[in-house]
C-alpha cells in the first residue's frame, strides 16, 4: 500500500497501536479534522512516508513515526497536547515547530534526527530527559526557561566542560517563560547570540557562564537583556548601581561579595534572587523599589550592617531567610500584598520594636524570627486573618492593635504573652481556645457585645486578672476558660448566657457567682480548688428557680469533698447554692437558706 487516506466525513477518531508499523511502501496519508489520537508504533518504519499533517490530533503515541527515515515535511496542527517517548526518533526533519496547546514531550521524543536544525517551542511544557539525544545539529533553539536543562535535553552527561563539543553547531538560543533554572546553557561555548523574553522574573545561578556570549561580555555586571547574571572580573566595592530597565537580579549575583556597603536598585525591578547580596556588607538603610514584587531566599543573608529594609506596597513575596543575620531595627512595615513569608525570614533581627503587618496564612512570629526580639513590644495587625498561635511566647509584647475586620481570635493567638498590657479590637465574635493563655499581665478585661463564644482555656492561668466583664452577645464558655486566674475576685455573667463548660472557674477568687436564668448547661464542676477560704464561704446564686435537667449532676459539687466519682461521707459535697425569689418563703421557714433576691444589686439570701 502506498497511499492511506480518512475521508473528512469518517467519524474515526483514534489509530490505534501499531496500526501501520512497518508498511515499508507507504508514502502518503491523509487524516481527517475527526482523528484525535494515533498509538503505540502507529507509523513506526514506513521508511517511504516523506509528509504528514496531523491536523487536530492531541496524541501521538511512543515511536509514532520513529524509523520514518525520509519524513521531512510534518506539521502538528494546533491541537497536539502530548508527544510520547521517541515519537519522531530517526526522521528526516529539518524544522519544527511545537505550538502552544502542547503540554507535554516525553524523552527522546526528537533523537537522531540528524537533519534537524531548527527548533521553535511556542508554549511551556513538561519535557522528558534527551529529547534531542544525538540531534547535534540543532543550530536555532527556542525552549521554555524553566524546564529542563540544555545539556539534559541534549542527553549529555553534566560533568562535560564544554556541552559544544558534541552540539557545535547551536549558537543561538531564545529563551521564554518566567524563570530560569541554575546554570541554564552554560558551558556552551559556540553560543553566542542569546534572547531572553521579558517575562523572565526569576533567575538561577550560574547561567550563561563559559560561552562565547559571556567571554564578550565587559567586567563589570553582566547584563542579559533585562536580567543581571552576575559580576564579571574582580569582586565589586563600595557601592554599586543597577541600571533602570533592570527587572530581575539572578540568583548569587553578588555572592560574597564583601566589599559591597550599598547598592542602588532600579525602579524597574521585580525580583531579587535567592542568595543575591548573600554575605555582602549592605549598611544603612534600603528602600525596596515599587515594581518589586519578590525577594527570594536568603537574598540579604548575613548582611549585618543593613539597620533598615523599606518595602514597597506591590511586595508579593519574602522567601525563606532573606533578611536572617541582618541587623534591622526600630519600626517595619511589611505591605498588605505579601501573600507569602518565608521561614526565619527575619531571624536574628534583635533590633525590631515595632512590626504592621497583615498576617500571611498559616505563618506565624516563631517561623518568621526562629527567636522573638525581645525588642519587639508593638504590633499592629491589618487585614482579616490571625492566625492560631499568631503572636504566641512574644513575652515582650507590650501592645497589640487589631484590624476591625478581625473577627475571631484563634487559638494561643496570645499564649504566653506574660508582660502585654494592652491590646485593642474592634468586631470580634469568637475568642479561641487557650487565646490569652498565661497572659500574666492581664488585670481587667471588658469584652465587647459582639463576642457570642469564649473556647476552652481562653483565659486560663492569667494569674493578675481582677475582674472581668462578659459582652451581651456571649453564648458559651468553654471548659476551664477561667480556671488558675488565681486574682479573680469579679465577673458578670450575661443574660443571654447559654452553656458554662467544666471547670470554667476552678482555682479563682470568687466568692460568688450569680448565674443567668438563661444558662440551659452547666459542666462539671465549675469550681474546683479553692483555697480554704473561700470555698468556705463561697456561693452560687442562680437566677432560675430550679436547675435545667441538662446540667451536669456534679455541676456545683466541691472537688475538695469528692473522691473517685464517690461523695465522701459526712462532708457538705456541694458548694452552697440558692435559687431566686422575689418574696420572702415564710410559709417554709426551713427553707428560707435556699433562697435569695437582690438587695441594692446586691445578691443576699432570705
Amino acid at each position: 500500500m502506498e497511499e492511506f487516506k480518512i475521508a473528512e466525513s469518517a467519524p474515526i477518531e483514534e489509530l490505534g497501536a501499531g496500526c501501520f508499523n512497518g508498511c515499508s511502501s507507504l508514502k502518503t496519508v491523509e487524516l481527517s479534522n475527526n482523528l484525535k489520537n494515533i498509538g503505540y508504533i502507529g507509523f513506526k518504519d514506513c521508511v517511504k512516508l516523506t509528509a504528514i499533517d496531523l491536523k487536530n490530533v492531541e496524541e501521538i503515541g511512543s515511536s509514532c513515526f520513529n524509523g520514518c527515515i525520509l519524513l521531512k515535511d510534518f506539521d502538528f496542527g494546533n491541537s497536539i497536547k502530548y508527544i510520547r517517548a521517541d515519537a519522531l526518533r530517526n526522521t528526516a526533519i529539518e524544522s519544527l515547530t511545537i505550538p502552544e496547546s502542547c503540554v507535554e514531550i516525553e524523552g527522546y521524543a526528537f533523537s537522531d534526527c540528524e537533519n534537524l536544525k531548527i527548533f521553535t517551542a511556542e508554549g511551556e511544557f513538561a519535557s522528558g530527559l534527551s529529547i534531542f539525544k544525538n540531534s547535534y545539529n540543532i543550530e536555532t533553539l527556542t525552549f521554555p526557561s524553566f524546564n529542563i536543562g540544555l545539556e539534559d535535553a541534549f542527553g549529555l552527561d553534566s560533568f562535560i566542560e564544554d556541552y559544544s563539543v558534541y552540539v557545535p553547531n547551536l549558537t543561538t538560543l531564545n529563551v521564554f517563560g518566567s524563570k530560569l533554572r541554575t546554570n541554564f546553557g552554560r558551558n556552551f561555548s559556540k553560543l553566542k547570540n542569546i534572547t531572553l523574553s521579558d517575562e523572565v522574573m526569576e533567575s538561577g545561578q550560574g547561567c550563561f557562564i563559559n560561552k562565547a556570549w559571556y567571554n564578550n561580555q565587559p567586567n563589570g555586571i553582566v547584563y542579559l537583556n533585562k536580567g543581571v547574571l552576575g559580576y564579571k572580573g574582580e569582586k565589586p566595592t563600595g557601592t554599586i548601581t543597577v541600571k533602570e530597565g533592570t527587572t530581575v537580579i539572578s540568583n548569587s549575583s553578588f555572592y560574597n561579595c564583601s566589599d559591597i556597603t550599598k547598592v542602588v536598585l532600579p525602579q524597574t525591578l521585580k525580583c531579587i534572587g535567592a542568595f543575591a547580596f548573600d554575605g555582602c556588607n549592605l549598611s544603612g538603610e534600603l528602600n525596596m523599589p515599587e515594581s518589586l514584587q519578590t525577594i527570594q531566599n536568603n537574598a540579604f543573608y548575613g548582611c549585618s550592617n543593613l539597620t533598615k529594609v523599606v518595602f514597597n506596597n506591590g511586595l508579593s513575596s519574602i522567601g525563606n531567610r532573606a533578611f536572617e543575620g541582618c541587623n534591622l531595627t526600630g519600626e517595619m512595615v511589611i505591605p498588605d500584598s505579601v501573600k507569602s513569608l518565608g521561614t526565619n525570614c527575619f531571624k536574628g533581627n534583635n533590633g525590631i520594636s515595632k512590626l504592621t503587618l497583615s498576617f500571611v496564612k498559616d505563618v506565624i512570629f516563631l517561623e518568621m524570627f526562629y527567636n522573638i526580639p525581645t525588642s519587639l513590644t508593638e504590633v499592629v495587625v491589618k487585614g482579616s486573618y490571625l492566625p492560631d498561635s499568631a503572636m504566641q511566647n512574644s513575652s515582650n509584647l507590650r501592645k497589640v492593635t487589631l484590624s476591625n475586620e478581625i473577627t475571631y481570635i484563634p487559638k494561643n493567638a496570645f499564649k504566653d504573652c506574660y508582660y502585654l498590657t494592652e491590646i485593642y479590637f474592634g468586631n470580634i465574635t469568637k475568642i479561641g481556645d487557650s487565646a490569652f493563655m498565661e497572659f500574666k499581665s492581664l488585670a481587667s478585661f471588658v469584652m465587647k457585645d459582639s463576642v457570642s463564644e469564649i473556647g476552652e482555656k481562653a483565659f486560663y492561668g492569667c494569674s493578675m486578672l481582677e475582674n472581668i466583664t462578659l459582652g451581651n452577645g456571649v453564648k458559651t464558655i468553654g471548659n476551664y476558660v477561667f480556671a488558675n486566674c488565681i486574682s479573680l475576685e469579679e465577673i458578670v455573667l450575661n443574660d443571654g448566657l447559654e452553656s458554662i463548660g467544666n471547670g470554667a472557674f476552678n482555682r479563682t477568687n470568687l466568692n460568688k457567682l450569680v448565674i443567668p436564668e438563661s444558662v440551659n448547661y452547666v459542666g462539671f464542676g465549675i469550681m474546683q480548688n479553692l483555697d480554704d477560704s473561700k470555698y468556705l464561704n463561697f456561693k452560687i446564686f442562680v437566677k432560675a428557680t430550679e436547675i435545667n435537667s441538662n446540667w451536669d449532676t456534679y455541676w456545683n459539687l466541691n472537688s475538695a469533698e469528692y473522691e473517685e466519682g464517690e461523695m465522701i461521707e459526712g462532708t457538705d459535697n456541694y458548694f452552697p447554692t440558692f435559687y431566686y425569689s422575689e418574696t420572702n418563703p415564710t410559709e417554709n421557714p426551713s427553707d428560707k437558706l435556699l433562697y435569695w433576691h437582690y438587695v441594692d444589686e446586691t445578691p443576699e439570701m432570705w
